[in-house]
């Protein structure tokens, strides 16, 4: 579940690189949490973000730094599903925008016949074949906007393809077609959370048409449908962070503008691949002219 902001203006960016660090729960209670240390200002506020951890889960188990082969069952022509569990640490809430590098560690010809999908808009979608996982072009990379401190799982899924010949049959979930997948990230951070709110499906309604709401981006965790029209009690923007926003039943969402005195414009915005707007109702704007702005090619045929 995997998911395109908003710059603004008064937020001074900084780049940070850092490694996820994986690991099961239980080593860490045991061991204790790897943490890697920086230091930031946000705002001329003082940050300080420790990267620590990014979780394999699978059957109900959770994996130290990888997985393969030796985990995970592969089936000709059947899903096999895991999810990462993506967790960045702050000293205070502020909002990062992450990307996710994989390593494929195998001496087997069999990551040219294992495809790779990744749970976005509602479906799994493809992505790449195992072999090419390393070098996904930037714009199809697994990314998105997160809060600090807060987990955010991402859905994967393996299939050995159902067209793969007898030599790799022979391969597949054997020591000759062992491999092993590790990954990293690049997060940036974007802005302090006091910029952004993040929804979900079950509370979009509500956050949008919240005075709490007003001035801030509202950034879409999941995809969401709104069926019954919906008015903001202020001027807000809407980041669709790689979802659908699905407009039906004629459904309108309008933004009032009123008492925008700051000049400031807020828009839908879709700053990473996949995603859009949907359905049959639409987007206005009242009280103003040119405070809104929305890019009519989100708009899904």
């Amino acid at each position: 579940m995997e998911k395109q902001f908003i710059k603004t203006a008064s937020s001074k960016r900084r780049t940070v690189a850092f490694v996820l660090v994986f690991f099961v729960f239980a080593a860490a209670t045991a061991f204790g949490v790897f943490a890697l240390v920086n230091h930031y200002i946000v705002r001329d506020f003082p940050v300080i973000i420790s990267a620590e951890n990014v979780i394999f889960l699978y059957n109900d188990r959770s994996y130290l730094d990888e997985i393969g082969s030796s985990e995970l069952e592969l089936y000709k022509g059947a899903p096999t599903d895991f999810t990462m569990s993506v967790r960045v640490v702050g000293s205070h809430r502020v909002v990062v925008n992450y990307e996710i590098d994989f390593e494929i560690a195998s001496d087997s010809e069999i990551v040219n016949a294992i495809e790779v999908y990744v749970f976005r808009n509602g479906r799994y979608e493809f992505l790449c074949m195992l072999s090419e996982l390393e070098n996904v072009p930037k714009e199809q990379k697994i990314s998105g906007l997160m809060v600090t401190n807060y987990d955010y799982e991402i859905d994967m899924r393996l299939v050995y393809s159902s067209t793969a010949g007898k030599k790799y049959d022979d391969m597949v979930n054997s020591e000759a077609g062992a491999f092993i997948i590790r990954a990293k990230a690049v997060a940036e951070i974007t802005a302090d959370s006091d910029d952004y709110v993040f929804a979900w499906a079950n509370d979009f309604a509500d956050i949008f048409r919240s005075p709490d709401s007003v001035g801030k981006t509202i950034v879409l965790t999941e995809d969401v449908v709104v069926s019954s029209s919906l008015t903001s009690a202020g001027l807000v923007g809407i980041e669709l962070n790689g979802r659908t926003l699905t407009l039906n039943n004629g459904a309108a969402l309008t933004i009032d503008c009123k008492n925008n005195n700051s000049l400031e414009r807020r828009g839908i915005t879709n700053a990473h691949g996949g995603g859009g707007l949907a359905g049959n109702g639409t987007v206005s704007v009242i009280n103003t002219a040119r405070c809104y702005l929305l890019d009519i090619a989100l708009r899904q045929s």
